[in-house]
C-alpha cells in the first residue's frame, strides 16, 4: 500500500473513531441555525486525535484522543484500539507489547534516534571563549527565531547504531547540516523511518537556508545509504512503507 494510502486510511478511522469514543469534559453545544461560526465550545467537543502506530499483526490502528478539561486546564488523553477496516473502537490501558518498535530495524541489528546537536556558532561565547559570560547573539541572516524561539545554533539530527550498544557509538547521519529532523517545534520519530530492507534510512527535512527557510514550510523526503553514507533526495512516491 502507498503511503499516501495509508495516511488517508488512518485519517479516516481515527476520525471516524474519535467521535464515536470520544467524552467531552464541558458542556455540550448543539449547532443550530443561530450559530453559523465556529466556536471554542464546539472546538473543545472535537478530540485532538493522535496515532501511535499498528499492531505487529497488521490488524488494528492504536491511538490517542485527548479531550481539554477547562476547569482543570489541562487535556485527558485515553487511549484506543480500533480494526484498519473500521469498525467500533475499544478503550486499552497497555498497548506497548502490541507494537513493535520501528525505530528498530527490520532485521533487528540497529536502531535510530535523534538528538540535538550545536552547528552554528550564534552567541557571543561561541566566537570569543574568553567572553563565556556573554549574552549577545549574531544573526546575519534569516532564520535567526522560529515562532517564541531563538535559534541558538543547535539542529535536531538522526542518528543510528547496533540496536544492543550504547548510545555514545551512533553515528550521526546528518554530519555538520544546519538543518532540522525531527522538525521543529512538532516534529517527533514520525519524521524518520527505515527502508524495509534495513539498508537504508528515510528522514523528512526542510533543507533551506535563510530567507528560503523562513518563507517554506515545506519539507523533502532524503534517502541515507547506510553502506556508503551518502544521502540522496529521493521521490516519495517510489517506497511502499
Amino acid at each position: 500500500m502507498k503511503p499516501s494510502n495509508i495516511f488517508l486510511l488512518l485519517s479516516f478511522v481515527l476520525f471516524t473513531s474519535s467521535c464515536r469514543s470520544q467524552k467531552p469534559v464541558i458542556s455540550q453545544v448543539t449547532p443550530t441555525e443561530s450559530i453559523k461560526m465556529m466556536t471554542p465550545e464546539l472546538m473543545w467537543q472535537l478530540g485532538r486525535v493522535s496515532a501511535i502506530g499498528i499492531t505487529k499483526d497488521q490488524r488494528n490502528v492504536i491511538y490517542n484522543v485527548s479531550i481539554p478539561d477547562v476547569a482543570q486546564n489541562k487535556f485527558k488523553k485515553s487511549t484506543y484500539i480500533v480494526g484498519v477496516e473500521g469498525g467500533e473502537s475499544k478503550e486499552i490501558n497497555n498497548f506497548e507489547n502490541l507494537l513493535s518498535d520501528k525505530n528498530i530495524s527490520p532485521d533487528g541489528k540497529y536502531k535510530i534516534k535523534s538528538s540535538p546537536v550545536k552547528v552554528e556558532k550564534v552567541h557571543g561565547f561561541d566566537f570569543h571563549e574568553d567572553l563565556e559570560k556573554s549574552t549577545a547573539q549574531i544573526y546575519t541572516q534569516l532564520d535567526y527565531r522560529h515562532w517564541d524561539t531563538w535559534n541558538d545554533g543547535t539542529y535536531n539530527h538522526v542518528f543510528f547504531g547496533p540496536a544492543t550498544v550504547a548510545d555514545s557509538s551512533y553515528r550521526d547521519i546528518m554530519p555538520d547540516e544546519a538543518f532540522d529532523c525531527p522538525q521543529k517545534p512538532f516534529g517527533g520519530d514520525e519524521d524518520f523511518i527505515w527502508s524495509p530492507d534495513s539498508k537504508s534510512i528515510l528522514y523528512v527535512s526542510k533543507k533551506h537556508k535563510g530567507t528560503a527557510a523562513a518563507q517554506s514550510t515545506n519539507t523533502d523526503i532524503y534517502q541515507y545509504n547506510l553502506s556508503n553514507g551518502k544521502t540522496k533526495k529521493s521521490d516519495r512516491r517510489q517506497y511502499r512503507l
